[in-house]
């Protein structure tokens, strides 16, 4: 598949640019954000009916997840994960899955509950907002 062209139909760039703010996007940037799109869609592609097991396939997995994290570092840009769901939907198993898949260095795990007294008195997302790290880290 070629990347630019995959890069023109990216939600996660459409995103970006829909979002209002200011947050350039190189072409590198791009095409890793384009790289990780095929590496989730490959995932979600997997169906393991076709008489392979999860175990079969969790080891090139994980070892593409770590040299995406590698290259990430290397990079001058951050990557911030949210998951999301109701609860028993497994959101902490899978971030307890992906931190002990990826390499610790570098990641913050943040867990919200019910909004505290001081958060509910503030904007929506304020909690979010002040857990994010400052620019440049």
């Amino acid at each position: 598949m070629d990347t630019d062209a995959h890069l023109n139909d990216s939600p996660y760039l459409e995103a970006i640019e829909n979002s209002g703010l200011d947050l350039p996007v190189s072409s590198e940037v791009a095409r890793e954000i384009a790289r990780a799109e095929r590496l989730f869609a490959q995932a979600e592609r997997m169906r393991l009916d076709d008489g392979k097991n999860f175990s079969d396939v969790e080891a090139a997995l994980r070892e593409k997840l770590l040299n995406l994290q590698a290259r990430l570092r290397d990079s001058d840009f951050n990557v911030l994960v949210l998951v999301a769901g109701v609860d028993g939907a497994g959101k902490g198993d899978l971030a307890n899955l992906l931190n002990s898949w990826m390499d610790p260095r570098g990641i913050v795990t943040r867990a919200y509950g019910e909004l505290s007294d001081e958060e509910s008195e503030r904007p929506e997302f304020w909690r979010f907002w002040r857990d994010l790290p400052p620019k440049g880290l």
